[in-house]
């Protein structure tokens, strides 16, 4: 009996060991109790259920030795079913075996609806969804964990069993441009799927085509835009759902202008690229002034030989636009313009600074605006009463020009751009008069955009790269500048010297106002930082 009592103590303590390690899984556990003595089947009963041995137990009873293989068998849970199944088909899954502590609503699926749960809950029917998340469906199974003394606790265990539909999961997306002129076929091709052996592709229009390959042909009858869409099939789960959505955008862009220049030397030709779909050319121009291959706009040109014009001017001296707009028959929306600004020979000067009235003898600078494609100007006066007697100060002078008149009288001071077209024509907007007057200090010079009786402040030159000098005609003592942005912000400062260059290399480019002033004196001009 001792070896009795003895054997069973060892078989109680390595028990309870074994069952406080896991609360969540059973595991195999082999029992040997070696006896000499004959024990029935009753007293083995006994001691196996004092120990908590609730699962089949193999006994090999003995007269001399006895063996007792006890199977306290577990492995983890798993749950068995179709991975890849198809779409609305009826599949079984099932757990390998009811916990100790099992969930009154143990199942649970994503991507799919549970038809059927078996009585004892340890099987389930489910139809699988035919939608593109199906494709990572899932199939759960839950339970409470056992505690250490073999009771429920309320902590939940998930058993995940993944599925993989068959089902089309991505949705290509194509765009393809067309002019509105274009008619016929087209070669559209998707990316081959995986589960697809046909293609169905439609255009909502009545056009239907079904292929074994990823491609077709498709004939566009219209200018409209059109919508395909692209329907795949699996054979194997009769399996059907889109894969592809195709659009052709209709297009119906504005010729190009091919001239690299913006001068006209009184006439020039202007060429465009041929338009898709065009049949003929519709020329316009901003004024009456210019004329398309010598006639009053509009001037439409079937052929190619509306791709290519002669805009000319009825003025010597002229700025105007010219635009062009291809003619589609096949298009129904409007057909866009290309536009271009052209000078026609050289523009009308703008004077940023002049005087008005000048000193006998005294030294005086005008300035212009620098214009578009010109390099020199040629500086000049003459009398207002006799404008053939023209005095030429610089045949090769910049937009400045220092000038000084001896002789009383009304002048004329003109600025004749020299452009690729040659020296420009006087007219009425290249010169500007200046009254000089014999008494010196009697009358006073002025600026063109200050008011008058106000002395003269010239900036030079502009618009400027790194330096500008600042010439006044008045004498400035203690001077300071100050640079101002035009929203206001100070940005540069320093002390004022007549005829002096004022470095602004390190200001932004844009437009900025230089402000001169002393106890006496205050002018301000705007200058352009390139």
């Amino acid at each position: 009996m001792n070896c009795i009592i003895n054997g069973g103590l060892k078989v109680v303590a390595f028990f309870l060991q074994v069952k406080n390690g896991s609360t969540d899984t059973h595991y195999t556990v082999y029992l040997q109790i070696y006896t000499t003595f004959f024990i029935n089947r009753r007293t083995l009963d006994h001691i196996l259920n004092n120990l908590f041995m609730y699962k089949k137990c193999l006994i090999l009873p003995g007269i001399l030795f006895l063996v007792v293989s006890c199977c306290f068998n577990s492995k983890a849970q798993t749950i068995s079913g179709p991975q890849n199944p198809c779409p609305d088909v009826i599949y079984e899954y099932s757990i390998s075996s009811i916990p100790p502590c099992p969930n009154n609503l143990p199942w649970s699926v994503s991507g799919g609806q549970i038809i059927e749960v078996s009585q004892n809950k340890d099987k389930i029917k489910v139809k699988w969804i035919n939608t593109p998340t199906s494709i990572n469906a899932k199939v759960y199974y839950t339970y409470y964990k056992t505690s250490s003394s073999g009771g429920c606790t309320t902590d939940i265990v998930s058993i995940k069993h993944d599925v993989k539909v068959r089902v089309f999961a991505d949705v290509q997306s194509l765009t393809i441009s067309k002019d509105c002129s274009f008619r016929g076929s087209i070669p559209l091709s998707i990316t081959p799927v995986a589960i697809a052996n046909q293609y169905t592709w439609s255009d909502g229009l009545g056009w239907t085509q079904t292929t074994t390959t990823p491609s077709v042909n498709y004939n566009v009858t219209t200018n409209n835009s059109i919508s395909i869409n692209v329907i795949g099939r699996d054979n194997l789960c009769t399996t059907t759902g889109q894969v592809a959505s195709i659009q052709i955008n209709r297009t119906n862009n504005a010729p190009v202008i091919t001239n690299d220049f913006s001068t006209l030397c009184g006439s020039g030709n202007v060429t465009i690229n041929p338009v898709e779909g065009a049949d003929s050319y519709t020329w316009e121009t901003s004024t009456s002034a210019l004329l398309i291959n010598g006639q009053s706009s509009p001037v439409t040109i079937t052929g190619l030989g509306g791709t290519s014009v002669v805009v000319s001017s009825q003025l010597s001296n002229y700025k105007g636009t010219v635009k062009v707009k291809a003619n589609k028959p096949l298009c129904t929306n409007s057909t866009p313009y290309a536009s271009r600004e052209f000078l026609i020979g050289a523009v009308p000067v703008n004077w940023v600074s002049a005087p008005s009235k000048v000193c006998s003898g005294e030294l005086f600078t005008v300035q212009a605006e620098p214009l578009p494609d010109v390099s020199t100007y040629v500086w000049g006066y003459y009398p207002a009463n006799n404008p053939n007697d023209k005095t030429i100060v610089n045949q090769f002078g910049l937009n400045y020009q220092e000038f000084g008149i001896t002789d009383p009288g009304n002048y004329y001071i003109y600025a004749l751009p020299v452009s690729l077209c040659g020296t420009a024509v006087e007219t009425s907007t290249s010169s500007t008069l200046v009254n000089v007057d014999f008494r010196c200090g009697g009358g006073s010079t002025m600026q063109v955009q200050n008011k008058s009786n106000e002395a003269i402040m010239l900036l030079y030159p502009n618009p400027s790269t790194s330096e500008i000098t600042l010439k006044t005609s008045e004498v400035v003592k203690l001077g300071k500048y100050r640079i101002v942005s035009l929203d206001n912000q100070i940005v540069q400062t320093g002390v004022f010297e007549n005829n002096k260059s004022i470095n602004v290399s390190s200001l932004s480019p844009g437009y900025y106002n230089i402000i001169v002033e002393s106890a006496d004196f205050q002018k301000s001009l705007k200058f352009q930082k390139q």
